[in-house]
């Protein structure tokens, strides 16, 4: 009997043991699993600049420093949400050296930004309304070949965004206006229709005063709506318009310097003066280039203003719409020979890819298939498909041919415009250099990056 017992109080033993390791463990992993969440959610709640500053949420600070209004220009108290109306100037932001103006301030503190430039001209499709399959919502987001044309300038956008809402329904007439179908899939969008009618008071808006901009918003008949200058309306999806991408900041973004101005913008990121980047400046001898687009091993440039001033003028070609630099007294050789041929940082250049194909009827203005062509020469210009800087720049040929033998251009009013390849317009040349180790400059206009000799 007693050897019984001793059994049973032994196996109750190791049961209790068992039993206090459980609870311990259980306890340990407890306080560890809250105390993580206390340290997790402190961070966010009391985020810190770059430079170790304790600071508060972007969009408190915004709300603090920016009264609202309840007429003329200003912000909004908007169904919860604060909305910049008319003609404001205190919403500027820079973020991956592209130049923002706040939309609105959303209740979770996320922040809706649109370009204040536009970056392109593209049509919306060939036959197409629907938003979500369109050409121009490739040109803006996409993981395949040719695809997110615009998104792959954006600099650590996982930490910095969150997708945007997009409205999916066909508004026929804006007194019906809805929103029950939506997408929360893109870091990049249009404005839809509700979105740029909101900034508009008194019949002014920040968002645009004068260029045709497209909308997310499709409607019926094969049109698209449009904006401009504070009005809205439907237009083919063959039109040439311009294209200012949507981005969300999240929440959690503080602001690291500026006053939101044009002059001194709101910055979310520390700047990293030493890196090659999309719409950084560069000086090369006393010419002035940007950055338009970032390879692995190289960047291609497009000169700051007109090569040789605005009077210094040239054809396309008088007998092809093909950027060809064996075409005698055409763009491509005057710039392949007699150009090339000035410069005295000529040993920088590479030979790189310039893409020839089609944007027309034929191709159903699919911007992917110019990429289905290409020469290889050391200087090139733009196509209808890469990223434009600087829209004040204007009455320039692209290389891309468009219908009936003629060729695409850049035009004063700021949409996309096919020419005669025998006009004369001004010249832009655009090259290709390795990502050579900066000495010198910031980037910026101002202070230019200079290159290792």
């Amino acid at each position: 009997m007693a050897k019984k017992e001793k059994k049973i109080k032994s196996k109750m033993s190791k049961i209790e043991l068992g039993f206090t390791i459980l609870s311990i463990v259980f306890l340990v992993g407890f306080t560890i699993f809250y105390a993580y969440r206390t340290i997790h959610y402190y961070k966010i709640f009391n985020p810190k600049k770059s430079s170790g500053e304790v600071t508060e949420l972007m969009g408190i600070t915004l709300r603090k420093n920016t009264p609202v209004v309840y007429e003329g220009s200003g912000l909004y108290s908007v169904n919860g949400n604060f909305v910049f109306k008319g003609e404001v100037d205190n919403n500027y932001v820079t973020y991956s050296n592209i130049l923002w103006r706040i939309i609105r301030i959303n209740q979770d503190n996320s922040i809706v930004l649109v370009t204040d430039d536009y970056v392109n001209n593209l049509m919306w499709d060939y036959d197409n309304t629907d938003y979500n399959t369109s050409n121009v919502r490739d040109w803006l987001v996409g993981n395949s070949d040719n695809t997110g044309v615009f998104e792959k300038t954006l600099y650590n956008k996982e930490n910095h965004l969150i997708p945007n809402t997009v409205c999916l329904d066909k508004v026929t007439e804006l007194k019906e206006f809805s929103c029950n179908e939506k997408s929360n899939t893109d870091y990049v969008s249009l404005l839809n229709l509700s979105d740029y009618l909101n900034t508009i008071i008194e019949g002014k808006t920040y968002i645009n005063n004068t260029e045709n901009i497209w909308l997310s918003t499709s409607s019926d008949e094969k049109k698209v709506w449009h904006a401009s200058e504070g009005n809205v309306s439907k237009s083919s999806v063959t039109n040439g318009y311009a294209i200012k991408p949507v981005i969300t900041l999240k929440g959690t973004n503080v602001i690291e310097s500026g006053k939101g101005t044009i002059d001194d913008p709101y910055t979310i990121e520390a700047t990293n003066n030493k890196e090659l980047k999309t719409y950084s400046y560069i000086k090369l001898d006393d010419d002035i280039w940007t950055i338009y687009e970032e390879n692995k091993d190289y960047v291609r440039l497009i000169y700051d203003g007109y090569l040789g001033g605005a009077f210094n003028t040239y054809s396309f070609s008088q007998t092809s719409n093909k950027y060809d630099v064996n075409i005698n007294y055409s763009l491509a050789k005057y710039l392949n020979t007699t150009f090339y041929n000035t410069i005295s940082y000529k040993d920088k250049l590479i030979e790189c890819d310039w893409y020839t194909g089609e944007y027309t009827d034929k191709t159903k203005y699919d911007y992917k298939n110019i990429y289905s062509e290409k020469v290889t020469a050391k200087v090139g210009i733009y196509n209808v498909a890469d990223i434009k800087i600087d829209s004040t720049i204007s009455n320039y040929f692209f290389l891309t041919p468009a219908d009936d033998g003629k060729i695409y251009s850049f035009n004063n009013d700021e949409n996309l415009y096919s020419s005669k390849t025998t006009y004369i317009k001004k010249i832009r040349p655009a090259i290709c250099i390795e990502k050579l180790k900066i000495t010198k400059g910031d980037g910026t206009k101002d202070s230019p990056y200079e290159l290792e000799v």
